[in-house]
């Protein structure tokens, strides 16, 4: 297991043993992954009706690549987040948080309470910095 998939796997159990005293199986956390096949590429995710709170993850194939969410865009196609060439944040969950990370990179939706997870589709923007494909990307939904 790669280290994107050890952290996935933490933050799983971290979500489960938040949402019960019991590491029983449950339905309440589901994973999706994704085929990544560029250097820069749109992912779409949907946010069911009960669900709380998502991850969104991306890995580099290079493990010396930067990976950066460019671009957050909610249902109804409301930008909640978007990064431009000089590094400048807008939008309205993550003003002024470029969010890059060396090799891998991670999302956490909501990301304060004063927001709400909105049920409907989502779509993020992942680029590298040096080129590299993106060799694994997904989701982690709590509901």
């Amino acid at each position: 297991m790669n280290h994107l998939g050890k952290v996935a796997a933490l933050i799983v159990l971290w979500l489960i043993a938040g949402s019960s005293a019991s590491l029983t199986a449950h339905s309440d956390v589901r994973l999706e992954s994704f085929a990544p096949t560029d250097d820069i590429e749109l992912f779409y995710f949907t946010i069911e009706p009960g669900d709380v709170s998502v991850l969104f993850y991306a890995a580099a194939e290079d493990p010396t690549d930067n990976v950066i969410i460019v671009e957050l865009i909610g249902p109804n196609g409301e930008t909640l987040y978007i990064a431009n060439d000089d590094g400048d944040v807008t939008g309205e969950m993550f003003r002024d948080k470029l969010i890059i990370g060396r090799h891998e990179v991670a999302m956490y939706l909501p990301n304060a309470s004063q927001f709400e997870l909105e049920p409907g589709e989502y779509s993020v923007v992942v680029l590298t910095e040096y080129e590299s494909k993106i060799s694994e990307a997904g989701i982690i939904v709590r509901s």
